[in-house]
């Protein structure tokens, strides 16, 4: 019977645990968990309450609560837990979350999010900076001449689309999708002697037949490369017969917590400069003995013997993209690593795929 509870329990929804810890060092430690089951399965705090003991009537004074909100009550909820933080303010906190919110954060890519949040953070920074002066009317909601402040404000420091997006969210200029024939093309400007261009070709092709996004591909950051979300070597399997090979995809938009993961296919292309499966098994040969844990896709930087294989970033593949769509006469203005995920998605329209 209690087996039967914990399983039932444990598929009620709960953050996932590297998340919830990830809070618990930045804002803990909890020490009160305030909606859990019944059966306390989903628990991470040695204090906690359920719908027995009832969050809305309870004391919360003196605690650093969690919380995983129900929708239903959860106003209900923090007025209770206000009403104590007034009564204690002093030890007395709080870090809640609502399902609403768990579907509202998994619409937004980790990068997307970080642009809204600074954006935020700058407008909060510009109302106290101008609060402090004596001079500002009241956060929210923002008047058309707060936007017009804030836009001024916002200038000193950060560039005009970076403006555009904290007040806006306006999208960066549509890129324009590669084709089957500027990669023929653009094989032909390739030496795949060199590691560099053998590298970068691979990067293009898993990207347009596997419809990949540039994270799962490369690092964002010189030096901060993300084992979890990237591309890395253990991630590779080619079938038997070499005709397949297989890509394994542990983070994504939709695979954010890790619970799962997908598996993306690639055929190979005979007789095809295009071939996604001789290239990478190219670029593995090429880069044997590295870690399986370490980058799949990789780039020679330095000079002599201080030369290194590094991950590739965004940087390295949208400026590898970029000088071959100038060479194959096409506006390199055009191009980014976006163009490989929607030139694939285009090509497989086209052919009825």
């Amino acid at each position: 019977m209690r087996a039967s509870i914990w399983r039932q329990d444990r598929d009620d929804w709960m953050l996932h645990p590297a998340l919830w810890h990830e809070l618990d060092v930045e804002l803990g430690p909890f020490t009160l968990d305030a909606c859990v089951a019944p059966s306390r399965a989903n628990a991470y705090c040695a204090l906690s309450w359920s719908r027995e003991e009832d969050a809305r009537v309870q004391a919360f004074d003196g605690h650093n609560t969690w919380g995983n909100l129900p929708f239903n009550i959860m106003l209900d909820i923090l007025r209770n837990f206000l009403r104590c933080k007034r009564r204690q303010q002093l030890g007395t906190s709080g870090t809640f979350l609502t399902e609403a919110q768990r579907y509202e954060g998994a619409t937004l890519a980790d990068n997307t999010k970080g642009t809204y949040s600074t954006g935020a953070k700058a407008f909060i920074t510009f109302c106290v900076y101008f609060a402090c002066l004596g001079c500002m009317a009241p956060l929210l909601p923002a008047t058309d001449e707060t936007l017009i402040l804030f836009i001024t404000f916002s200038s000193w420091f950060v560039s005009p689309d970076s403006i555009k997006r904290f007040c806006w969210a306006k999208p960066s200029k549509s890129v324009v999708p590669l084709t089957l024939r500027n990669l023929a093309d653009m094989a032909k400007q390739l030496n795949f002697q060199d590691i560099n261009s053998l590298s970068l070709w691979a990067t293009i092709l898993v990207g347009f037949f596997g419809l990949f996004r540039k994270d799962n591909l490369t690092e964002g950051k010189a030096g901060a490369w993300n084992s979890r979300a990237s591309l890395v070597r253990d991630d590779v399997i080619f079938s038997e017969d070499g005709e397949t090979v297989w890509l394994r995809v542990r983070y994504s938009k939709t695979i954010q917590c890790g619970e799962r993961c997908h598996w993306v296919p690639l055929r190979r292309v005979p007789g095809s400069a295009l071939c996604p499966v001789v290239a990478l098994r190219a670029l593995m040969i090429a880069t044997a003995g590295r870690a399986g844990e370490s980058a799949l896709f990789v780039i020679e930087k330095g000079t002599g013997k201080k030369t290194q294989l590094v991950p590739m970033g965004h940087g390295d593949l949208v400026k590898g993209l970029k000088a071959l769509a100038a060479a194959v006469g096409l506006n390199p203005g055009d191009y980014a690593g976006h163009s490989l995920r929607r030139g694939g998605a285009t090509a497989a329209l086209q052919l009825d795929v």
